[in-house]
């Protein structure tokens, strides 16, 4: 009978072990890097590419509201079309409930002719 109680006890014990050492792992937060084009570019060429990188591949990235796809790597690119003069361009990678935005401005002339 003891030996009964003492198994249902561990039983017992290990699902909220489990709970608790779940809820202890630290969790990576999501990051966002924009490495093309940087910050205050004077560019004649458009579109640009706009390229990056995330943190977690299962993130969901989007260039000015339009979804990219983001490789195995967590590298990201998609195409911005630009106008005359000055252009932020916004990156946002989601996550979950967890979002990172990342702006960058551009200034596009039309080339010399």
């Amino acid at each position: 009978m003891r030996r009964i109680f003492k198994v249902l006890g561990v039983m017992a014990i290990i699902p909220l072990l489990c709970v608790a050492i779940v809820a202890c792992v630290p969790t990576i937060p999501l990051t966002l890097e924009v490495t093309s084009p940087t910050e205050g570019a004077e560019l004649t060429v458009t579109p640009v590419t706009v390229g990056g990188s995330v943190s977690d591949v299962e993130a969901e990235v989007t260039i000015n509201e339009v979804a990219v796809t983001v490789a195995e790597d967590g590298i990201f690119s998609g195409e911005v079309e630009l106008t005359e003069g000055e252009n932020t361009i916004t990156v946002v990678a989601t996550l979950g409930e967890e979002i990172v935005t990342q702006t960058v401005t551009v200034t596009y002339a039309l080339p010399a002719e």
